[in-house]
């Protein structure tokens, strides 16, 4: 067949673009290899250094296993004594050797020697080795010294394995010693039982200790040396406040009536003239007081951004004027002064007559030290009202103060009622969930956590504060608890049964109450014995927590002196007539009468 001429010079072009092509792939393999070969270059330093490292620990393996080998044969010709021992001492007990010839026998065998525990630390020793050649061969990329590994890898598990599991596993099942007089092999089990139980019982397990909410445990502890659990510290303490700087703002309370109103006007002059503060009063207070001649300068504290600007709130009043200023303070609530005024007084620890001597100390509870409040210490304070705690490591002039929970409660409807919103209320002392003005029992499911714990029948229940547990609760038949005791008190108000008992409930717990859709009647809600009540109706339900707000009372000594004081003076706890002296210790005359 004859082609064209043309067909080929294109056949030829072809070819020498082709040529070309694989000129230049062949230029830049070239050029890769050049560069391949100066980091292979780089490179041969540290893996000819990686290589040598690997070599020697290669030889101190095989020197290992060659040991390992050694104490292998003694341990077994130990284990091939032992099992003679063994059997000899089976052939006396079962009566087929006279004691002579056992003991000539006894004189010509040499005792075996206990070679076993040795060649398992050798064993360890061999196997740290060879892991640290397999590391080395990592890192040097040596695929020449990996092949000699495998194989002394092989060679080392058929030694140790051949060797060592054997004897070890034999030696562990026969005694090294046998006594032939005293011990059989009844004898020998049972102490062989009772040492692997003593071994067990030795071992110890670690633990720790967690909280389900995240928080670190800082007050439970694991002690290392027995794995005990242990207490760090107390759950509460007496707590103390200092300011960091010095305070500008005060709102004065005070309870209705005019008798307070003297005691009143000398509050504001002292808080404004003599201490340099900012007055603040209620607004019909305010109106009265403003005036008069000479208090022009008190501010009016009507709006909440007004309400957060106050430093210290002074109460002039009784226990029910300290409710009102809970009400006032939903959330973060400032240090209260308390001034007995009122016709009970359980939370009003100072008294009227030291009042300038109790605001300055607060006022001048200033921290000009920086004082660490890491290191804050535990401990009691002084007994008198402006001194300084008794406590060398609490700071001069450290106000003892009560840090009293408040309840977050929240009213939550039925959709079936058709109000999808809910209500919030902050409590102090409790809350009570009744049948108001229905004449039959109400039903309440209660669930504690999200668990249904009972079902509450009767007039209803109380839940309340440590701080609540004096009031309500106390005539309900509940416990008196010490306000700095973090608990929740649920108490049930004339419930038709007999073995319906008040319980205490941890901080942490979550209480909702339910009115069930078969209850009888509708329930109604109060908090802190406030005139205004919250209807429940059949479905509805009310949720309570503890509050992440306390309230901050002022100490006139310590919370738990304040409060056994405030137990005698308001509700003549424990008052009785002293017993008199037996009359058989009256003598008369040095004589019994």
């Amino acid at each position: 067949m004859l082609r064209c001429p043309s067909w080929y010079v294109k056949e030829a072009t072809e070819r020498a673009d082709a040529a070309a092509t694989a000129a230049n792939t062949a230029a830049a393999d070239a050029e890769a290899a050049a560069e391949s070969a100066d980091q292979k270059r780089e490179e041969a330093v540290p893996a000819a250094e990686a290589k040598d490292k690997a070599q020697a620990a290669k030889e101190a393996a095989h020197a290992a296993c060659e040991d390992a080998k050694t104490h292998a044969g003694a341990a077994r010709e130990s284990l091939e004594l032992s099992q003679k021992a063994l059997a000899k001492a089976e052939r006396v007990a079962a009566g087929e050797m006279e004691e002579e010839e056992e003991e000539a026998k006894e004189e010509e065998e040499p005792e075996p020697e206990p070679y076993v525990a040795v060649a398992e630390e050798l064993r360890k020793d061999a196997a740290t080795v060879l892991h640290s050649i397999w590391v080395a061969l990592e890192q040097a990329h040596v695929g020449g010294l990996k092949t000699e590994f495998y194989s002394l890898r092989t060679e080392r598990s058929t030694t140790l394995e051949h060797y060592l599991v054997p004897a070890a596993a034999a030696a562990a099942a026969a005694p090294l010693e046998v006594e032939v007089e005293t011990t059989n092999a009844a004898e020998a089990e049972a102490e062989a039982k009772a040492s692997e139980e003593h071994f067990v019982a030795a071992e110890k397990a670690s633990l720790f200790l967690m909280r389900c909410d995240g928080v670190s445990c800082s007050r439970e502890t694991v002690k290392e040396n027995d794995k005990a659990v242990s207490f760090a510290h107390a759950t509460t303490q007496q707590i103390y406040l200092m300011w960091k700087d010095r305070p500008r703002n005060v709102l004065v309370l005070k309870r209705f009536g005019l008798e307070l109103v003297p005691p009143t006007l000398e509050m504001v002059q002292h808080l404004s003239e003599e201490l340099g503060l900012t007055v603040w009063l209620e607004p019909q207070v305010h109106a009265r007081v403003s005036a008069m001649a000479g208090y022009s300068h008190v501010h009016l504290c009507e709006s909440a951004d007004e309400r957060d600007l106050i430093d210290f709130v002074v109460t002039i009043g009784g226990d029910g004027l300290i409710l009102h200023a809970s009400k006032m303070y939903p959330g973060g609530c400032p240090p209260i002064l308390c001034f007995a005024g009122g016709s009970l007084g359980f939370l009003t620890t100072h008294k009227l007559d030291e009042a300038s001597e109790a605001t300055r100390a607060l006022v001048e509870a200033v921290d000009t030290n920086g004082y660490n409040i890491e290191a804050s210490a535990r401990g009691g304070a002084s007994r008198a009202a402006i001194t300084a705690p008794k406590n060398p490591d609490v700071p001069q002039g450290a106000i003892p103060i009560t840090l009293r929970m408040r309840l977050m409660c929240t009213v939550v409807r039925s959709p079936d009622n058709g109000i999808a919103a809910t209500e919030e209320y902050q409590v102090l002392n409790e809350v009570v969930i009744d049948r108001g003005p229905a004449a039959s029992l109400t039903m309440l499911e209660c669930y504690i956590d999200g668990v249904l714990v009972t079902k509450v029948q009767a007039d209803g229940v109380l839940i309340s504060t440590p701080t609540g547990s004096t009031a309500y609760n106390a005539s309900a038949g509940g416990s008196m608890v010490h306000p700095n005791v973090p608990c929740i008190l649920f108490t049930p108000i004339c419930p038709h049964s007999l073995s319906f008992r008040p319980v205490v409930l941890p901080d942490s717990a979550e209480i909702e109450l339910r009115v069930p859709s078969y209850s009888r009647n509708n329930a109604c809600v109060s908090f802190d014995g406030s005139n205004e009540q919250v209807a429940l109706e059949r479905g509805d339900m009310i949720r309570i927590q503890m509050s992440e707000h306390p309230m901050l009372t002022v100490n006139r000594s310590e919370a738990t002196s304040d409060w056994f004081a405030s137990l005698a003076r308001c509700l003549n706890w424990n008052e009785r007539m002293e017993q008199k002296p037996s009359p058989l210790h009256q003598q008369m005359d040095g004589e019994v009468w």
